[in-house]
């Protein structure tokens, strides 16, 4: 679990532990990272470490956080106009920076991403909250953030291959799929 004060100072060492974190993370496997580690590599005492986290994968799933939320930061609602336009950015937004994203895949941890995107999830679908009531849109909202995480979790087992105009298209099958699954009874 992280534990992160909104001051100037916290967040500043959160960053450079973030970047820290990232430089690791090119020559070691996420489960090879210490904490000595990512001291070392962004200049931050153990005891600083230690005050805003409990374990190295604690700062990857702040980082996560961190990516998900910068990425609906940016998000515009002029220049995006649909739910749809927003994945297909998200997708753009993950290729450029896969190195987290691989990290998690590559641990074993894809809950970090999904539980990145479920608590950003209001954020992230704005255009649906005039449609649903608040019960539908939460599992909306969940079902999106699971559809995604499993694009992007087969995304990297696949060695990233396809582009995120390719990730688009097989969201929008995978949608229409489930849109046209035959009912029981």
């Amino acid at each position: 679990m992280y534990h992160i004060k909104k001051d100037k100072r916290q967040l500043d060492s959160a960053m450079r532990l973030m970047k820290g974190l990232t430089e690791c993370l090119k020559s070691k496997k996420m489960s090879q990272i210490s904490v000595s580690d990512l001291c070392n590599a962004s200049n931050v005492s153990r005891s600083t470490f230690y005050r805003m986290f409990d374990t190295p994968l604690d700062l990857l799933e702040y980082t996560s956080d961190s990516y998900i939320s910068k990425a609906i930061n940016d998000y515009s609602e002029e220049v995006f106009k649909s739910s749809e336009d927003f994945i297909l950015y998200s997708l753009m937004y993950w290729k450029n920076n896969s190195d987290i994203l691989e990290a998690v895949v590559n641990c074993g941890r894809i809950d970090i991403i999904k539980k990145s995107f479920e608590s950003h999830s209001e954020k992230m679908v704005p255009i649906l909250e005039s449609e649903f009531d608040e019960v539908e849109l939460e599992y909306i909202q969940t079902g999106v953030a699971s559809l995604v995480t499993g694009l992007l979790t087969v995304w990297i087992r696949r060695g990233k291959k396809e582009t995120p105009v390719q990730l688009f298209e097989l969201y929008r099958k995978f949608y229409s799929l489930y849109m046209d699954f035959p009912l029981p009874g």
